[in-house]
């Protein structure tokens, strides 16, 4: 039996939240929902990820700083982020770029589903 990836998602609209974990659960995944920074890097340190998808938008964090300490940090330097935001803009997007994304999703230019199947990429048996 193949063991779950685990996914940490770092959200703070909860409806969001309570509309996406089932999807991805559907898809044999594991997730663990933060909706803040703080939460966030405290189930980072319980255990290890496959994937994080984070929202640049935070109450007590830059999304970008919040980022910045992802790819310092020695155990999710190497791990797979999708930034999954309503921040569209041609900056933010290059801006997380060069902060090694894997990939920049806005919520607004996608289905629900899509935002799956884009987040589904990122985690299948290559890269988890």
């Amino acid at each position: 039996m193949m063991e779950k990836k685990r996914i940490l998602l770092i959200e703070d609209d909860i409806e969001f939240q309570n509309y996406i974990v089932p999807l991805l659960e559907e898809k044999g995944c594991t997730v663990v929902a933060c909706n803040d920074g703080a939460s966030a890097l405290q189930k980072i340190k319980e255990g290890p990820f496959n994937l994080i998808v984070l929202d640049l938008v935070l109450p007590d964090v830059d999304g970008f700083e919040f980022l910045r300490m992802l790819k310092r940090d020695q155990t999710t330097s190497v791990t797979p982020i999708v930034i999954l935001t309503n921040l569209g803009q041609r900056d933010e997007r290059n801006r997380a770029k060069k902060l090694g994304v894997t990939e920049y999703l806005v919520k607004s230019d996608s289905t629900p589903r899509q935002v799956i199947d884009e987040i589904m990429k990122y985690c299948d048996e290559t890269t988890c």
